[in-house]
């Protein structure tokens, strides 16, 4: 897939353009046939088969289902930049599509604006967290807006629903025995803000990912049980071998669960930018135990008390989530077993793209 976007000026200085957007040509998208068809040309037709949208594949939902669809909910510590279009330039024409098919489409994205990274960004800008995030938040909308992206739904993880929304969910799987309290020392990337297996990290104990090294910290954290679903991924995974596109992202998340599950930390006692944990008013929800809740937090309404059951009823599960492969474990691996853990639908596809350079 390519995509060729002539928006150099407003990638290079977001905050100028969030008063005054300047003119920029329409974006031209070249997809590939196995993007929108549930058939290839290829003798791989049955490991390319819905490689992403499915179109001729609803996935045993009905005709009167909606197609949801999400991009990655945005990360605020910096402004849009051309990653962040190439996956929601991507996700709208799959609506786009959709919509011609005569589906109903539930288009969301947004923005994560919780987490460490986030505070210390607006520090160095001389802004409140708060004030980073609006401007941010806002510069994302307004990127959108230019590149006529037709999104349904816009989500910020500081709105008070979505709040409200991740600490039903905690609480849920607190309830199911699955959150218990310890002590624990390791590596932490600052700027994955999650603490690194050694095995995983590069010499000098560099993030991988960021080539920087990681930090030893030693505190007081909340643990989700992601062990205790170690099987439960591994049928779901071997059952249904599409939920994972494309197939070598699935060889990739099967190596990992494979390779043993270790429960992880979901709070922080260090950070005060977050959402407070029901049971422990200290510490903050990690990020991604509070970001992933938005895809679910996006279908509250407005003017009422947010509920989560009521609110996974309007329109969960997810028909794609469609996202860089950088945060490919989160949604393959982290996401299902909590949504397993809280009694709640897994979504139908999760697709991991390549960067633009690669």
């Amino acid at each position: 897939m390519a995509a060729r976007i002539s928006c150099g000026a407003w990638l290079a200085r977001p905050w100028h353009a969030v008063a005054s957007r300047p003119s920029i040509s329409k974006p031209r998208l070249q997809f590939r046939h196995a993007l929108f068809s549930s058939s290839s040309p290829s003798s791989s037709a049955a490991a390319t088969r819905g490689a992403v949208c499915c179109a001729g594949s609803s996935n045993g939902a009905s005709e009167t289902d909606p197609f949801v669809l999400t991009t990655p909910l945005y990360y605020v510590n910096a402004p849009p930049h051309m990653g962040s279009a190439y996956t929601t330039i991507a996700a709208d024409a799959i609506a786009r599509f959709q919509r011609l098919l005569g589906k109903k489409v539930i288009f969301i994205t947004g923005t994560d604006e919780h987490g460490e990274k986030i505070a210390t960004a607006a520090s160095a800008c001389g802004s409140s967290p708060r004030e980073h995030c609006d401007v941010i938040s806002q510069a994302y909308k307004a990127l959108w807006k230019d590149l006529d992206i037709a999104y349904d739904r816009f989500i910020r993880t500081t709105d008070t629903k979505h709040e409200a929304i991740v600490k039903q969910f905690y609480s849920r799987v607190l309830e199911n025995g699955d959150i218990y309290r310890a002590d624990y020392e390791g590596l932490y990337c600052i700027n994955c803000e999650e603490y690194k297996d050694e095995k995983d990290l590069l010499d000098n104990n560099c993030c991988p990912m960021h080539l920087k090294p990681c930090v030893r910290r030693k505190e007081d954290n909340y643990f989700f049980a992601l062990s205790k679903y170690q099987k439960s991924l591994e049928e779901i995974l071997e059952e249904n071998p599409e939920f994972i596109q494309p197939p070598f992202r699935l060889n990739e998340v099967q190596s990992w669960i494979r390779s043993g599950l270790k429960d992880f930390s979901i709070s922080r006692a260090s950070v005060d930018w977050g959402i407070p944990v029901p049971n422990d008013k200290k510490q903050t929800i990690y990020v991604w135990f509070d970001a992933l809740l938005g895809y679910i937090s996006a279908f509250s309404g407005e003017n009422k008390q947010p509920d989560l059951q009521d609110t996974v009823s309007l329109g969960w599960p997810a028909s794609l989530h469609l996202i860089g492969k950088d945060i490919l474990r989160f949604h393959a691996v982290y996401w299902p077993a909590m949504l397993m853990s809280a009694g709640l639908s897994l979504p139908k596809k999760v697709f991991g793209h390549g960067f633009l350079t690669k």
